[in-house]
């Protein structure tokens, strides 16, 4: 009878198959798991016959795990192949693929694919490709600067035409300028000439034989019409100009005059002092005369009405009215008189010398009257 073996744990051999496929070998998988060798191979048997790229799937996941990875980035492996199949790039032109990819996706190739397409568009427009549509760009951009380059040789050359322009303005201008004072000598020629042939003959020759006279005596045209000028303005202020060297003797000479009129003036304003000091006496003796009759009328109110007015000590107006017996009292008695002031309305109070003194001033006038008229 056959005897039974020890059962190996399931975890046992699943740890045992990944450690296989990881590429340890038979004795390394016996001393991490405690499985016989012979077990290990019969379980690694089974499963080859279940699955039949047993092999290559460790080869794989040894080559995987030299390169440091894993299934899943062998997934992605898998996948970007299938891809760049799908795109008809071979393994060959990857590197270029991916400096492309890595251009268009920079922030300098965002304009790259537009630019591409443009591009395209461009030479189905055209009908040319990328060096033809450029050779007709350069051959443009010489014409443009040969166009560029005749535009200033034009530009200059309307310049200097300009300052030409301008200079042959002046010179015209200039040039009507002496046409105008030729025209003008022409006409003050022909005037001359008319008037040369209204005189006739015989009055040119004499007017050309006076000419030479007073040439001959040092003079010219000017000097003669300046002489017919003066004698004209002697013959509007009332002198004869003929008669000029009788006028100097009766009247003497100029500085003669002068000096007459000088002493004439002199002798006004003298004359004009002493008006003017009789006007001043005769002024103040007025003034006199009114103060004495202002005096009088005071003097004669007084005596008709039989109050005295004071001049007030506060406002200085004439407003205090007193009974002439009262100021007489207070004269006679030395005492003090008051009263009110009709304009201010203040009380003022004069003494015995005060009131006697505003008294003298009305008498006087009187007085000086009387006496006057005694004489």
């Amino acid at each position: 009878m056959k005897k039974a073996g020890r059962k190996i744990p399931r975890i046992a051999k699943d740890l045992a198959l990944t450690l296989w496929l990881g590429g340890h070998s038979y004795r390394e998988i016996r001393d991490k798991t405690g499985m016989s060798l012979g077990a290990i191979n019969q379980m690694i048997a089974e499963n080859r016959r279940r699955t039949p790229n047993l092999d290559q799937l460790r080869e794989l996941n040894v080559a995987l795990g030299k390169g440091g990875l894993t299934v899943y980035d062998a997934m992605r492996g898998c996948l970007l192949l299938s891809e760049l199949n799908r795109l008809g790039v071979g393994l060959d032109e990857l590197e270029g693929f991916i400096k492309l990819s890595a251009r268009i996706s920079s922030e300098k190739g965002q304009g790259f694919v537009e630019s591409s397409m443009k591009l395209m568009d461009l030479e189905a427009k055209t009908g040319k490709n990328y060096e033809g549509v450029l050779k007709d760009f350069e051959e443009r951009t010489r014409q443009i600067e040969d166009l560029e380059a005749r535009a200033k040789v034009l530009q200059e050359e309307n310049r200097k035409l300009v300052e030409r322009n301008v200079q042959l303005e002046g010179e015209i201008r200039e040039a009507e300028k002496r046409l105008s004072l030729t025209r003008q000598e022409l006409n003050r020629a022909i005037s001359i000439q008319e008037k040369l042939q209204k005189l006739g003959i015989c009055r040119v020759a004499k007017l050309a034989e006076f000419i030479g006279d007073y040439e001959a005596l040092g003079f010219d045209a000017q000097e003669v019409q300046r002489l017919a000028t003066w004698r004209k303005s002697l013959a509007g202020i009332g002198i004869d100009p003929d008669g000029l060297e009788r006028f100097v003797k009766e009247k003497g000479s100029l500085e003669k005059q002068l000096a007459n009129l000088a002493k004439e003036k002199i002798a006004r304003e003298q004359k004009v002092k002493e008006l003017k000091g009789e006007h001043l006496r005769l002024w103040s003796q007025i003034n006199t005369i009114r103060d004495e009759i202002s005096g009088l009328f005071s003097l004669g109110y007084a005596l008709k009405e039989g109050r005295l007015t004071f001049p007030c000590k506060a406002c200085r107006m004439h407003g205090v009215s007193m009974g002439l017996d009262t100021v007489k009292s207070a004269v006679i008695m030395g005492s003090w008189c008051s009263g009110t002031c009709v304009f201010c309305g203040q009380w003022s109070s004069y003494s015995t010398w005060e009131a006697a003194w505003f008294v003298a001033q009305l008498v006087l006038p009187a007085i000086r009257q009387r006496g006057s008229a005694a004489e």
